[in-house]
């Protein structure tokens, strides 16, 4: 995350957002100067939300963010069917309104459109303007940091959510990771990293997670366990393919098994996650996948799906399990 050389400047110009809450992709272009001039009219020193900012060799680090209350746990449907499993659901800012929420792992930051900045009620921070790209996905366009008071994910309650606001019109662009309609909102790994664990149940289409109490996973269901590391923001484990061993990203909205870096349509004839090993895995070509720059091996939800995946941030351990008879 970069600090922009942007000030908080005079000019106000209405934020207009017609229809629904999902958002309609459109070909992107970049704000303009009133747009950006109202949108930095509206910023907030952080101090005000209880966030500290920390200067470290890859950019600021906020303290303060993704505070939760304790003993919160949620079991949330996807909007999608079980042919084709996203984990995508309806949450709700500080109003009533709903809006569609996608899980997406392999993203560093939380990220929302232009055009829904304002029904969600977000406050951008600064001066300075706090600036970040997209490096899970190919998109050259910049997102600038605001903050969400209050997230409401069902019953689970998150206080001084960092939300992304992508600096352009026409939506999430391949944020969105090709959705239709895409979501409203990415939730990306740092704030998942903040709950004790989160569970994608793709079989039976529903996130489960918890605030503070622990998961115990079924004896009779475990299939295998893998290491939970982080690495720059993303939730990645130990692995190996055929033979070459590594960090492994998990990118639970990628629509594909296994994507290598530079790779193309091919057969893994070993993929290990820790403990879990999987024979003859579709290596998928990156092309068309509109997936950004990052040098590791991608395993997505056509391989994730097969499993009850539970993240255990507390124990730092990846659960898969069977599905739910």
């Amino acid at each position: 995350m970069k600090r922009s050389t942007l000030g908080i400047p005079v000019i106000v110009l209405a934020l207009i957002c017609a229809g629904g809450c999902a958002t309609t992709e459109q070909a992107s272009t970049p704000l303009s100067n009133g747009q950006m001039k109202a949108f930095f009219k509206q910023a907030q020193d952080p101090r005000r939300f209880w966030i500290t900012v920390y200067d470290s060799e890859n950019g600021p680090v906020f303290s303060g963010s993704h505070r939760l209350h304790p003993n919160q746990n949620i079991e949330l449907k996807f909007l999608t069917g079980p042919d084709s499993p996203l984990p995508m659901f309806k949450v709700q800012g500080r109003g009533p309104r709903e809006f569609t929420a996608l899980i997406d792992t392999s993203s560093k930051e939380c990220w929302t459109a232009f055009e829904t900045f304002p029904l969600l009620g977000l406050t951008p921070l600064g001066p300075p303007a706090y600036e970040s790209f997209p490096d899970h996905v190919s998109d050259t366009i910049r997102g600038f940091l605001s903050v969400l008071s209050t997230l409401k994910m069902g019953h689970l309650h998150i206080e001084t959510v960092l939300v992304h606001v992508r600096a352009a019109n026409g939506g999430l662009g391949a944020i969105g990771r090709q959705t239709d309609p895409a979501p409203d909102l990415v939730l990306g790994y740092p704030l998942l990293q903040s709950l004790r664990f989160f569970q994608l149940d793709y079989p039976a289409g529903v996130f489960r997670a918890s605030s503070t109490l622990p998961y115990t996973p079924s004896d009779a269901d475990l299939v295998a366990t893998a290491p939970l590391e982080e690495m720059n923001g993303l939730l990645v484990t130990e692995g190996m393919v055929d033979g070459i061993s590594g960090p492994i990203l998990l990118d639970s909205a990628g629509d594909f098994a296994l994507v290598l870096p530079g790779g193309t349509g091919s057969m893994a004839k070993h993929v290990g996650l820790g403990d879990l090993v999987l024979r003859n895995v579709e290596v998928q070509s990156g092309e068309g996948l509109e997936l950004g720059d990052i040098p590791l091996p991608r395993v997505g939800r056509q391989l994730l799906g097969r499993f009850k995946v539970t993240v255990d941030n507390f124990q730092k351990i990846i659960y898969f399990e069977r599905p739910d008879k």
